[in-house]
Order: C-alpha cells, then sequence, then structure tokens
C-alpha cells in the first residue's frame, strides 16, 4: 500500500517517484515514461505475489489534470485475474467541479464509487467524545453533560474541530489537577481557538470565523433519558 498525504508535486516525474518509493520501490530512471513503465512492471510482478497495490492520495483536489490524468493511467492497468492497483483519492468537494470539464470524461468513467462525508449528528458526535475518552481510559463521567454539549454544538459535528476543542479542554483539565472535565474547560479551549482568528478579523484582512460564531446558536440536549447509555 502506498499513501501520499499530500499534493505537492511538481510534475508526473515526482509523483511516480512518490508512488514508487511509498509502495517500496527503487528506481534508477531519470524520465516520466521511464518512471512510468517502472511502475508498471513492478506493480504486475506485486499482483502476481500478493494481489492489487492500495495506492491512497490525499488532498486530491489540489493535484495538476495532468497528476489526475497519471491516477487514471495507473488504473488503467489490468491483469488476466483483475486491476493491478486500486487508487483511492481523498478530497476536498472542490474536485467535483474540476472534474466536470470536458478533459475529465474519461476519468470520471473510471470512477467506482464516490462517497461524500457528511458532519457528525450530535448523537454520532457525542458518542466519538466518548470513544476517545475510553481509549484514554478515561471513564465516561469524565464529561459533564454541560461540556459535552458544547463540545458537539461547538464543533457542529466537524471531528477535526472536535479533536482539537477536546485536546485542548483535556489539557485545561491536566492544569486544573481536576478529574473531570466540565463547561468552563470547554469554554477556555474555545477561546484559545478563537483567538488567532479573532485577531485576523480586527485586522479586517479575510473572515474565517464561520463555523466559530456557529458557537452562539441553541445548545444540544444529549443526555436526557439516558440517550447515550450512560449518565454524566
Amino acid at each position: 500500500m502506498a499513501f501520499l498525504p499530500h499534493a505537492r508535486f511538481d510534475n508526473t516525474l515526482g509523483l511516480l517517484q512518490g508512488i514508487l518509493f511509498d509502495l517500496g520501490f527503487s528506481s534508477l530512471k531519470q524520465t516520466a515514461q521511464e518512471l512510468r513503465m517502472d511502475l508498471t512492471e513492478k506493480l504486475y510482478e506485486s499482483f502476481a505475489e500478493n494481489g492489487p497495490a492500495l495506492i491512497i492520495q490525499d488532498e486530491a483536489h489540489l493535484l495538476h489534470p495532468d497528476l489526475l490524468e497519471e491516477y487514471r493511467l495507473i488504473g488503467n492497468l489490468e491483469t488476466g485475474a483483475g486491476r493491478a492497483a486500486q487508487v483511492l483519492l481523498l478530497s476536498q468537494p472542490d474536485i467535483l467541479e474540476t472534474l466536470k470539464k470536458p478533459y475529465f470524461e474519461s476519468f470520471k468513467q473510471r470512477i467506482t464509487v464516490c462517497p461524500t462525508l457528511v458532519p457528525l449528528g450530535k448523537y454520532e458526535a457525542a458518542d466519538y467524545l466518548i470513544h476517545h475518552a475510553r481509549l484514554a481510559k478515561k471513564m465516561p463521567s469524565y464529561f459533564t453533560e454541560s461540556a459535552l454539549e458544547k463540545l458537539v454544538s461547538f464543533s457542529c459535528g466537524i471531528p477535526r474541530i472536535l479533536n482539537q476543542v477536546g485536546e485542548l479542554s483535556h489539557q485545561q483539565v491536566s492544569q486544573s489537577g481536576q478529574n473531570k472535565l466540565d463547561l468552563e474547560h470547554v469554554q477556555i479551549a474555545i477561546e484559545l481557538l478563537k483567538r488567532p482568528w479573532l485577531q485576523v478579523r480586527e485586522n479586517k484582512e479575510f473572515d474565517l470565523l464561520q463555523n466559530i460564531d456557529r458557537v452562539q446558536g441553541p445548545e444540544v440536549r444529549l443526555l436526557n433519558h439516558g440517550e447515550l447509555g450512560w449518565t454524566a
């Protein structure tokens, strides 16, 4: 398996070198065409021993059209028993606009599945936090009800924001010497997250506070009647 966590490739040569390296293959070839042939040969050999290789490309919406075309060519590599490689592109929704261009008609025809991730619902977001608390050997009662509600409301169900505000809240608990995460810890964490963007707003350069402003919206009630299976 190869995982490419970024799309910062200057050209096809750089992309092919990155794929070969992450798959654990070495190559002394110097041109894109030579590397393409080398990669094809190695993928066929690998398929015969281990089955199809998996290539995961993150930030695919930032790839130049020529690099997306390179992935189409890799996806075309067939053996008598199946494809030599499966390509998984992780992207922001922006890529859908790119793929509407006529140039990508052949590319779209080769897309097998195109799922869309949506923000977590309020109960999913709460379960997400509880799950991570359990992994950290914290009991479910680690969160007060009001703290859990604020964490969920502020994050708008976006896992990355849940991670950020949850981690900062936990740091506040550790610094205070307490063993329970309450609303005050979350409010301090939110202010820490908002602070640099508030400075940007004051400079009137641009506004990045759309999600953060939504924290002023109505709170959700999560734990009534034991809906999550435990009581804070």
